[in-house]
């Protein structure tokens, strides 16, 4: 393929170098002239710490940013910066950044796209884009972060109407929740986060529990790095995580890690071309010790869980008992006071472990939660299995009200609650 023509993307670049220079002494809230064809990290990174605070960097419709995979992502540097497509589209002429290769060398470390959680960087906004991991040409990394991480010391950020896919390590969107766990009202909302991760049959078993239980330190804390990838990871506390997509990822389409006082409302979570640990989970956060009572316990209302044609192991999961046995009580504990209601669970061609899985908690509501299921003819009866629990708990007192089951293709089927 020919190069691209950078003549007008050379002109546009240095124009706005040269009035970020120029006003950067003079004004806190800076836009660009015009936007930006094609760049580099690099280059991108340079008009963000030339323009400083209040920063708004627009891209093209169609751009297209290369980020180095052997060198840095692009990275906020101050409070209230912006990264969005002219113009604000929601289709495919939105601008891409991917992660790719630009030299002779086909691997490097890098995992990260959009790094924005600086302590300074409060109240940035990252909009309207495509993001490639480049997992599909680079592979997947051991231990590599998240595609696109967020959160941090400072929060109060958004990232919306983002479609990113491919990412090489545990997450496909990440916030996180800072060294003290300051972080705060992070908003995630109508982004489609898809195909990233490999399920490879039974691997869970065989290998990652066993790493879990005798390996090395999980790196930075996460659980999964490598081979399993989470959609959409969430540690900052009362942030917002709604009306996303989440499709096809190998790891927890939404995994909740601490974040007391979150709100997770109106997402879709769908499993077609892989198997998915878990539909939405939450697990405690050692961060959030001391404030979870203050914060507030976690909503997860109105979602959908779809096993289309791949496994969901679980639909919903609380704590990590859901996965383990050797848990002492108390020590893993979600926040105090969360609710899981009116969450619609459904399996056609695919199936769950469990629908619902719930551990270490107190003060649990969960009500009001549907499940349908489908089964094909080959488990009709009389070539069906015993039944199997689907709700699984281990839990203190909780409040666990009207769980509806719908097994329109299966007759005599049964609800059946196993307390473990």
């Amino acid at each position: 393929m020919p190069a691209r023509p950078r003549v007008r993307h050379a002109l546009a670049l240095s124009s706005l170098l040269l009035s970020s220079v120029l006003a950067a002494g003079s004004q806190q809230h800076l836009a660009p002239s015009d936007c930006l064809e094609a760049a580099t990290a690099l280059e991108v990174n340079e008009l963000l710490r030339a323009r400083g605070e209040g920063a708004a960097l627009v891209l093209c419709p169609y751009a297209h940013i290369s980020i180095d995979s052997h060198g840095p992502p692009i990275t906020f540097t101050a409070p209230r910066q912006s990264l969005y497509t002219k113009g604000f589209p929601e289709d495919h002429s939105r601008a891409t950044l991917v992660i790719e290769h630009t030299g002779k060398h086909l691997s490097g470390d890098l995992t990260t796209a959009v790094a924005a959680s600086c302590d300074e960087c409060r109240g940035l906004q990252i909009r309207n884009l495509h993001v490639d991991g480049g997992r599909e040409q680079l592979g997947g990394l051991e231990g590599g972060d998240a595609l696109v991480v967020v959160g941090g010391a400072a929060g109060a950020q958004e990232v919306r109407h983002v479609d990113a896919w491919g990412a090489r390590g545990y997450a496909v969107i990440h916030a996180a929740d800072g060294k003290e766990g300051t972080c705060r009202d992070v908003v995630l909302s109508e982004n489609v986060v898809h195909t990233a991760g490999d399920a490879l049959f039974d691997a869970f078993l065989e290998s990652e529990l066993a790493r879990l239980r005798e390996g090395p330190p999980a790196y930075l804390g996460q659980e999964r790095p490598g081979t399993w990838t989470d959609g959409i990871s969430v540690s900052c506390a009362h942030s917002t995580v709604s009306d996303n997509t989440i499709r096809d990822v190998s790891g927890v389409g939404i995994a909740v890690r601490g974040a007391p006082g979150s709100r997770i409302y109106h997402n879709t979570v769908v499993a077609r071309d892989r198997d998915m640990l878990a539909g939405i989970s939450l697990v405690a956060n050692p961060v959030f010790r001391h404030d979870t009572a203050a914060l507030g316990g976690v909503t997860v209302r109105e979602n959908r869980i779809h096993a289309a044609s791949a496994m969901i192991r679980i639909g919903i999961a609380t704590g990590s008992g859901a996965w383990a046995t050797d848990e002492l009580a108390g020590d893993h504990e979600i926040p105090f006071s969360s609710e899981i209601l009116r969450n619609r669970l459904s399996s056609y061609s695919g199936y769950f472990g469990y629908a619902i899985a719930l551990s270490d908690a107190r003060g649990l509501v969960v009500q009001d939660n549907a499940i349908s299921l489908l089964l094909p003819p080959s488990l009709h009866p009389p070539n069906a299995p015993p039944p199997r629990p689907s709700l699984r708990h281990r839990l203190a007192p909780a409040r666990l009200h009207q769980l509806a089951l719908w097994l329109p293709a299966v007759r005599g089927a049964r609800v059946v609650v196993e307390l473990v």
